[in-house]
C-alpha cells in the first residue's frame, strides 16, 4: 500500500538498526538456503522466508498461492541451519558455484523488493500473518527504546490497523480482519474503536519519535514528516472506510512544514477545474489532500494515489467526489470492484495494432475472456494500443491534430497491466474528456510511459491532452502548455524562498520544478517568445535562490538558456555563484569526478 517518491534516497541512507537481530539477515538466509540446495528453474518464485521468534522457516507455496509445507530452516536457540525433510527435496549442492548461489540469492531478493528486504532487517519477525502482534509483544513494554527500535514498532501498531480492515499487505489475520458492510460507514461502533486503538498507538509512537528526533530518518522521510503522513494515512483510510466526519477528526494544526504546504497548494494551481490529478507516494499525496481538508483549497480536483486504485472501496470513494469534487463516471465491469484483475500482454500475439476503446470495454466486461491465474483473473491482450474516442468540441492544442483519435500505448515492457493503469483510462473515456487528466511529476516514470504521447507540461503538472504528441516522450521530456504554464510561474505561484532544500525530503521534489522551469525556458525560446523568455529568467533565481539549495550542475545548463533570453547579467550571476559553491564545498558530490565535470563546464561557459 506506501510507496513514496523517497524510496530510492530513503534505503541508500537508512541507518542500521542499532538492536540486537533476533534471526540473521535475509540476506545470509538465502546465501545459506541456495548454497546448499539446488532449486529448478524459477522455484524460487514459489518460496517464502518467515522470520519468526524461535528461527528462521521456508514455506513452499502453490501456483494459487496456497502454503503447501512450512519446514523450519534456522533455529535461532542453537543457531544452527536444519536439514530441509521436503518429500521433494532438492537436490543439495553444498559444493556448487558461488557465483550460482549469489545469483539466485539476488534473483529472490530482488523477488522480494527493497521494502520487504529492508522490513526483515527493521523488524525483529516479519514475513508471516500477524507478524506485527509478535513484534508488538515482544516491544510494547519495554523501557527506553532507541530510535530505531520505536520506529519499527510504530510500523507494527500501523499494519496491525490497517489489517483489521483489508489484506493490503498480504500478512492480515483472516480470523481477525472485520466482516465490515458495503458502503460508508463501513465499521460498527466496536470495530471502529478497535481499528482507532491501534491507529492511534502508531501516532503516539511516531509523535514520541518525532519530539525526540523530528530528523531520525525512515524509508518514508524524517520522523517529522512521517508523522504527519502517518495521521494523514488514517485520514485517508477513515475517508473511504468510514466517511468524512470522521476522517477529520485526525487532522491537527500545522502537521507540515510551509515548504510542503506551498508546494501542494502550487501542484493544486496547475490543474484545470474539476481535474483529477495522479500522485504516487505519500508526501505528494497527504499534502494536497491536507490543504483541501484544511483550507478548503481547489477542492473540485480529485487526488488519487495510484497505489491505492486496486482498492474497490477507495475507488467508489473517488467516483462519489471527495469533499466538494463533482462525481465521476466510470465504465469498468463491477466485478472489477471484487476481483483482483490483470490484463496481461500476449507477447506470443502481441502485433502492433490498435484496438477501440469501445471494443476493449465490451471484452474486459465479458467475464468467458478472462481465464484464472493463481488468485487473479487475467486477460490476454495481443494489441499494441488502445484508440480512444475524443469527442466533437474538445479542445486541441493544435487545429491540425483535430479529429485524431488519442492512442494509449500498451506498456508491454512489463508483462501485465494492473487495473490501476485502465482505471485510469476508464476515468478519461468514461467522462469523455470533460475531467482533465494530470499526473505530478513525483509519479512513476512507468505510470506515465502508456500517456506518453498525449503528455504535456502545464505549471507543475503533466496534464494529458487529445493531441498526439508523436516525437513526445515521457523519459526525455515533454511538451508545453507554453502560456498557461509561463502565466502559472509567474502569475500564479507562490514560492517558498527560506525552507533549506535538503536532500531527504525535499530534494526530489525541487529537481522536478528546476526540470520543469529549464523546459520552459527552452520552449520560450523556441518560440521566439524572447521578452517572455527574459522575464521568466531573471525571476527563477528569486524563486529559487541560492541560499536554499546551493545551485549546481542542474543550474549550469540554465546557463546558456539564460544568455540566450537576454538576462546576461543573471546568466553571469548564476555561474560565479556555481563556481564558488564548488570552491566552498557546498555541492555534494557522489564522485571526485563529477566535481571536474562542473567545473570543467563552468570553464567552457566563462569562455
Amino acid at each position: 500500500m506506501k510507496k513514496s517518491v523517497y524510496l530510492l534516497i530513503a534505503f541508500l541512507l537508512l541507518a542500521t538498526a542499532s538492536y540486537t537481530q533476533v534471526n540473521p539477515s535475509i540476506e545470509k538466509i538465502t546465501e545459506v538456503f541456495f548454497s546448499t540446495y539446488d532449486c529448478p528453474p524459477q522455484a524460487h518464485r514459489l518460496l517464502r522466508f518467515e522470520s519468526r521468534s524461535d528461527g528462521y522457516y521456508l514455506v513452499r507455496i502453490n501456483t494459487s498461492n496456497e502454503v503447501e509445507r512450512r519446514e523450519k530452516f534456522y533455529d535461532n536457540r542453537s543457531k544452527t541451519y536444519l536439514t530441509i525433510n521436503s518429500a521433494n527435496k532438492w537436490t543439495d549442492s553444498t559444493n556448487r558455484n558461488p557465483t550460482n548461489t549469489r545469483n539466485l540469492s539476488q534473483s529472490y531478493l530482488l523477488q522480494l523488493g527493497r521494502f520487504e528486504k529492508d522490513a526483515f532487517s527493521r523488524q525483529p519477525y516479519y514475513g508471516y500473518p500477524g507478524w506485527y502482534k509478535d513484534v508488538i509483544a515482544y516491544w510494547e513494554n519495554k523501557e527506553n527504546l532507541t530510535n530505531e527500535e520505536l520506529h519499527a514498532l510504530a510500523r507494527a501498531y500501523s499494519t496491525a490497523a490497517i489489517s483489521l480492515l483489508a489484506n493490503y499487505s498480504n500478512y492480515s489475520l483472516d480470523e481477525e480482519r472485520f466482516q465490515l458492510k458495503d458502503g460508508v460507514p463501513a465499521m460498527d461502533t466496536t470495530q471502529l474503536q478497535q481499528y482507532l486503538q491501534a491507529a492511534n498507538k502508531c501516532l503516539a509512537a511516531y509523535k514520541t519519535l518525532k519530539d525526540r528526533d523530528p530528523q531520525f530518518t525512515t524509508p518514508l522521510g524524517p520522523a517529522s514528516t512521517k508523522y504527519a503522513n502517518e495521521r494523514m494515512n488514517v485520514f485517508l483510510t477513515l475517508l473511504y472506510f468510514q466517511g468524512e466526519k470522521e476522517a477529520r477528526s485526525f487532522l491537527e494544526e500545522d502537521m507540515y512544514e510551509p515548504y510542503f504546504l506551498s508546494n501542494a497548494r502550487n501542484y493544486l494551481r496547475s490543474c484545470p477545474k474539476d481535474a483529477v490529478v495522479v500522485a504516487w507516494g505519500d508526501t505528494d499525496t497527504y499534502t494536497l489532500l491536507y490543504v483541501q481538508a484544511t483550507e478548503d483549497f481547489r477542492t473540485d480536483v480529485i487526488v488519487i494515489n495510484t497505489s491505492l486504485l486496486a482498492v474497490d472501496r477507495y475507488r467508489k470513494m473517488l467516483l462519489t467526489g471527495p469533499f466538494t469534487a463533482s462525481p465521476l463516471q466510470t465504465d469498468l465491469p463491477e466485478f472489477y470492484n471484487i476481483l483482483p484483475v490483470k490484463v496481461w500482454i500476449d507477447s506470443k500475439a502481441y502485433s502492433d495494432t490498435s484496438i477501440t476503446y469501445a471494443l476493449l470495454k465490451e471484452k474486459l466486461s465479458n467475464e468467458g475472456n478472462y481465464y484464472k491465474s493463481t488468485t487473479t483473473w487475467v486477460y490476454p491482450m495481443p494489441y499494441s494500443h488502445i484508440t480512444l474516442p475524443v469527442p466533437v468540441g474538445t479542445l486541441y492544442l493544435y487545429k491540425n491534430n483535430e479529429n485524431t483519435p488519442a492512442r494509449w500505448i500498451a506498456f508491454t515492457s512489463s508483462g501485465y497491466e494492473l487495473i490501476t493503469s485502465y482505471a485510469l483510462l476508464d476515468l478519461l473515456a468514461a467522462n469523455e474528456w470533460k475531467r482533465s487528466l494530470c499526473f505530478l511529476p513525483t509519479v512513476s516514470i512507468n505510470e506515465l510511459k502508456p500517456w506518453q504521447e498525449h503528455l504535456i507540461w502545464n505549471g507543475w503538472v503533466y496534464q494529458v491532452v487529445p493531441d498526439r504528441l508523436e516525437d513526445n516522450r515521457a523519459a526525455a521530456g515533454i511538451m508545453y502548455h507554453t502560456d498557461s504554464t509561463f502565466n502559472l510561474w509567474q502569475d500564479k505561484m507562490v514560492y517558498d524562498t527560506t525552507t533549506t532544500i535538503t536532500s531527504f525530503d525535499k530534494l526530489p521534489f525541487y529537481q522536478h520544478q528546476i526540470k520543469s522551469a529549464r523546459e520552459l525556458l527552452t520552449r520560450l525560446l523556441k518560440d521566439k517568445k524572447i521578452d517572455e523568455a527574459y522575464q521568466f529568467a531573471t525571476s527563477l533565481p528569486r524563486y529559487y535562490p541560492n541560499t536554499i539549495r546551493s545551485w549546481d550542475r542542474q543550474w549550469i545548463e540554465l546557463v546558456p538558456l539564460f544568455r540566450q533570453s537576454g538576462a546576461l547579467e543573471t546568466a553571469n550571476n548564476v555561474l560565479e555563484t556555481i563556481a564558488e559553491n564548488v570552491r566552498e564545498n557546498r555541492i555534494d558530490f557522489q564522485r571526485e569526478e563529477d566535481r571536474y565535470l562542473l567545473l570543467q563546464r563552468v570553464r567552457e561557459l566563462k569562455w
